[in-house]
């Protein structure tokens, strides 16, 4: 009967004890104009002040200037009628090199390579049925993006 109480009063004092610890961390959010969270901070309420944790993650993305490569790849009408227009901006570091385009069962209908000083084309989907149809944009670094395109 003892060792029951015992037992039995070791499990409350660590139920207590657990959820003392819960009950001190709090966590507030920043946010942006836009409603864009900006950063979390995990605070400790209640604590000791010389052992309070504080724990601050930021959210916002690198300035603009720090990054060593922005491409922009944009495509319009989306949805088509005819004639696709394409213009990309890369940056410093690469180029585009390769447009593909795939039909939806995957047979390639369209392949064109295209040099540094390039940024704009247009592909004419004239002569092809409706229905969607996958870009495959291949950099001179290697990376790849893919993107949908729906010809009506």
């Amino acid at each position: 009967m003892r060792t029951t109480l015992h037992l039995f009063t070791l499990v409350l004092a660590l139920l207590y004890a657990g959820n003392t610890y819960a009950q001190q961390k709090q966590l507030t959010f920043n946010y942006d104009e836009a409603g864009n969270q900006i950063n979390r901070n995990i605070i400790c309420v209640n604590c000791n002040p010389t052992v309070a944790e504080v724990r601050q993650e930021n959210f916002l993305p690198p300035p603009k200037d720090s990054l060593v490569n922005v491409r922009q790849f944009n495509a319009y009408p989306n949805p088509l009628t005819e004639i696709l227009n394409l213009k990309w901006n890369t940056g410093d570091k690469s180029y585009l090199k390769i447009i593909d385009v795939f039909s939806a069962n995957g047979t390639r209908i369209y392949h064109k390579e295209y040099s540094i000083e390039q940024a704009e084309t247009t592909i004419s989907f004239l002569n092809l049925n409706s229905g969607m149809y996958v870009l495959r944009v291949i950099y001179s670094d290697g990376k790849q993006e893919n993107l949908k395109v729906m010809k009506q």
